[in-house]
This record gives C-alpha cells, sequence and structure tokens, in this order.
C-alpha cells in the first residue's frame, strides 16, 4: 500500500509540519507516560495517586482523538 500526501506550502505548513512531526509526537506521549507511570512506583501515597490520574487522563485525551501509544 501506498499513500501520498499533498500540502500547499506555506499556506498549509501547520497541516504539513502535523504530519511529518506525528511520530515524534506519539513518541513524547509514550515518555511522559513512562515517567508517569514510574512516578506512581514510589512510595509516597498522594504521588502515586497523583501520577495514576495524570496517565488516566492522559490515555482519556488521547483516546477521544482515536489515539494509542502503543499498537
Amino acid at each position: 500500500m501506498r499513500a501520498v500526501l499533498t500540502f500547499r506550502l506555506p499556506q498549509e505548513r501547520e497541516e504539513f509540519d502535523n504530519a511529518v512531526h506525528g511520530g515524534d509526537w506519539r513518541y513524547a506521549m509514550q515518555e511522559l507516560d513512562e515517567h508517569l507511570k514510574q512516578r506512581g512506583d514510589t512510595d509516597a501515597v498522594a504521588v502515586r495517586r497523583q501520577a495514576a490520574l495524570l496517565r488516566e487522563e492522559l490515555h482519556r485525551i488521547l483516546d477521544e482523538r482515536g489515539l494509542a501509544l502503543f499498537d
């Protein structure tokens, strides 16, 4: 399968950048998720609870947009 995206530059520069850097955004969100997961492994109950809530919110936001951190 092959897909070709066409953009009118400079008018569609933002759309172009989003398409080109989509993978970078995904990896950044994976890093954030992992960071929150590690923070959740602490002994401090409040920190663990807050990290879990932040991870849930991150995943909810991604789910709403049809995105996933992992395949």
